[in-house]
């Protein structure tokens, strides 16, 4: 039975006059457009050749094969500088010492931005939405709030994308007559999601809230992205697929190479490190040679691969004692619980802080979505009732969620809750 008829069934009992308030979705890492605008003359490292203004330096857009060599043409590095130095230079993030947050680099101005239809992960979320045999939502009322994915939640609050962010909700709800929304966190964006739920004002704005793949403890991969550029994991593999490095470029840099550097000092990625409300009870989460780190001396870690800044993203990470009930928002978990999922990398060598580290090897395996451990997803668990939350079984991943049959399914049912509630 496709989706579809399933959708179908479940709201057969639903009025088709149902009202359809405005539905605010949250990207995962890496899928929102970053467009950045350099100004030369303010950097005085001349990472780059030339000024540029309102250029996309990631994502790809959606269905086209994207080849890495032609960013690293368009970001040109500076004079003795290696080809990829302009784009890590706008891609990398420094630590404002004085506000405690992560900025962009001197000179580099990003703007988020991203439509449903520009996204790789969204895709069938928005023919769940659209589908005249199911909820035949208006395309009008389904909107993408992007956001800096490279940020850590506290740079975030402090620099102000939070309050920007709560601004275009409240707009969006006044465009439609003040109707109340309904929110939906995709993996990272769950994380948004939260931050922007503690605001009282934006508690009464939100009809419903949906937390798909949430990773609110944390998961062990994406310390492999900050060691060593790797991709699985961390970049949807549909995404991974199409970004290759065409030559002559392929001869001298990996994929891997490319990303250990981009993600230097990204706040985000230390954010969804392992924290101890996820990983209960202090395991060991990385091994390099003959040193091991639990959770608790990940701050060790990050200083072992010379980025001891990313430190302070922890202070992002929530305590398992903040995840009580949103007060008047309905809050429903979805998630993959059958998976084996990683909750520790092993390296062969100790870390080196000046170079890129080996790829790890996954270890510890529990269930999951194949990225996130069931214990950092099941603490959505405490922010409602058991009737509320999904989890999944069968083939389910973190990545698969929003295509698989099942999840779909689950999507739907969760829509149609809300939907009926006056």
């Amino acid at each position: 039975m496709s989706y579809l008829v399933i959708l179908a069934v479940l709201l057969a009992s639903a009025s088709q006059a149902l009202a359809q308030p405005p539905i605010i979705i949250l990207p995962g890492l890496l899928d929102s457009q970053l467009i950045v605008t350099y100004n030369k003359s303010a950097d005085s490292s001349a990472a780059c050749n030339n000024n540029f203004n309102n250029t996309v330096m990631w994502v790809p857009s959606i269905g086209n094969a994207t080849e890495i060599g032609n960013f690293l043409t368009t970001f040109a590095a500076g004079p003795g500088k290696q080809l990829p130095d302009c784009w890590f230079h706008v891609m990398q993030l420094q630590r404002n010492a004085a506000r405690q947050i992560f900025t962009s680099n001197i000179g580099v101005t990003v703007r988020p931005a991203l439509s449903i239809s520009q996204s790789y992960v969204l895709k069938p979320l928005q023919r769940l939405l659209l589908a005249k045999t199911g909820l035949n939502y208006s395309a009008s009322r389904i909107k993408v709030l992007a956001y800096d994915w490279r940020l850590d939640i506290n740079s975030m609050t402090r620099g102000g994308q939070l309050a920007q962010l709560r601004g275009r909700i409240q707009t969006i709800s006044r465009q439609f007559k003040n109707e109340s929304v309904i929110l939906v966190g995709y993996s990272q964006g769950n994380l948004v999601a939260r931050a922007l739920l503690r605001d009282t004002k934006m508690q009464a704005l939100v009809k419903g809230y949906i937390a798909i793949a949430p990773p609110f403890g944390g998961s062990a991969r994406v310390m492999g992205a900050l060691s060593s550029g790797a991709l699985e994991g961390n970049i949807m593999p549909d995404l991974e697929a199409k970004l290759q490095i065409p030559p002559p470029y392929n001869q001298i840099i990996s994929r891997e190479y490319l990303m250990y550097n981009a993600a230097q000092e990204l706040a985000s990625l230390a954010m969804q490190a392992p924290s101890p409300a996820g990983f209960p009870g202090d395991p060991v989460v990385a091994v390099a040679g003959p040193k091991s780190y639990k959770v608790s001396q990940l701050g060790q870690l990050f200083s072992d691969i010379g980025q001891p800044m990313l430190a302070e993203a922890l202070k992002s990470q929530v305590d398992a004692s903040d995840f009580v009930p949103i007060p008047g928002v309905p809050t429903y978990c979805i998630y993959g619980g059958a998976q084996p999922t990683p909750t520790q990398l092993t390296y062969k060598a100790a870390f080196a802080a000046d170079k890129i580290n080996e790829l790890p090897v996954t270890a510890g395996f529990v269930d999951g979505d194949s990225v996130v451990p069931l214990s950092s997803l099941s603490l959505c668990d405490k922010l409602t009732d058991k009737d509320n939350v999904y989890k999944l079984m069968g083939k389910i991943n973190h990545f698969t969620v929003l295509n698989e049959t099942a999840g779909l399914a689950a999507i739907a049912k969760v829509f149609g809750k809300i939907l009926e509630k006056k």
